[in-house]
Parts: structure tokens; C-alpha cells; sequence
């Protein structure tokens, strides 16, 4: 018997933003800015003070990582978001598409641990250790998808 755990973190405050109603259907921006639109995440009726407004309302520390982040991609920015209708969910991929674009010739490169007990029927345990760097290419697509089948084909040789 093999048991695999298999941890990953993308983008860990996609929980948060969902807690917060980012993404949703409804559709509602006209001249709104992102600071007016991430105050009505929390329902607040103004955007004064919204950074410790939306960490209050996570129930965080303002200087927490979850909200340097938040301010990071641009929801706490006065610009206007730059199209009328949309949905929520529209909002955020338009400020991380314009915050993680690479820039010409830029390549990313992903690190994937892996640790495994494997349970054998005569009771036996092992502990296995794999550690793979997979590198980007310069105007080539992400490694992301590239490493995740490495990585599965791997676990099942």
C-alpha cells in the first residue's frame, strides 16, 4: 500500500479572496475604481482606511503578508478599472494578468519537494525524498504544467 501526500501552494490567498466575495457573478462597475471595488468586497459603504478595514474584516493584522499582498496586485489602487461590465472574478484576473506577465526574455523556474512514506504489506516503511528544478524557457510558456507531469509520471514509475 502506497500513501501519497502531496502538498502544493498556488497562490494561497485565493481562499482569502473567496471569502471576500472576489469572485462572484454579479456584475457592477461602470467608473468604479479598485479601491471602490474591493470596498464593496466587505460591504463597506466607503474606501476610507479600506487596508485595515479588509484586514479587520479577515480577522488579520493590517502588516500581514495576505494584505502586502492584496496592495501588491492593486486592489487598494484609485485607478478605474478599465472595462464597465464584468464579474468579479474579471476584476482579479485583470490585476494578476497585468501583475505576473513575464517581461521579454524572463523565464520562471518551479522547485518541487516531494517526501513519501510507502506503507509495504509486510509492514515494512520507506522514506523517499525527490527534489526536482524545473527551468523556464526565455519566451516560452510557464514550466507549471511541465513540472506536474514530470513530477506524476515519476511518482508512478
Amino acid at each position: 500500500m502506497l500513501t501519497l501526500l502531496n502538498e502544493e501552494v498556488h497562490y494561497q490567498e485565493i481562499s482569502v479572496k473567496c471569502s471576500v466575495g472576489a469572485i462572484s457573478d454579479y456584475f457592477r462597475f461602470g467608473d468604479k475604481t479598485f479601491l471602490q471595488f474591493t470596498a464593496s468586497l466587505i460591504s463597506a459603504r466607503s474606501s476610507q482606511n479600506i487596508e485595515q478595514r479588509v484586514a479587520n474584516y479577515l480577522k488579520v493584522a493590517s502588516s500581514s503578508d495576505i494584505i502586502h499582498r492584496l496592495k501588491w496586485l492593486g486592489l487598494f489602487d484609485d485607478s478605474i478599472i478599465p472595462f464597465e461590465k464584468g464579474t468579479n472574478l474579471d476584476v482579479l484576473l485583470n490585476r494578476m494578468l497585468e501583475k505576473t506577465q513575464y517581461a521579454p526574455g524572463e523565464k520562471n523556474m518551479i522547485i518541487l519537494h516531494i517526501e513519501i512514506i510507502a506503507e509495504f504489506e509486510n509492514g515494512n516503511k520507506e522514506k523517499r525524498i525527490a527534489t526536482m528544478v524545473v527551468n523556464g524557457v526565455p519566451e516560452g510558456k510557464s514550466q507549471c504544467n511541465r513540472q506536474l507531469l514530470i513530477a506524476q509520471t515519476v511518482m508512478h514509475n
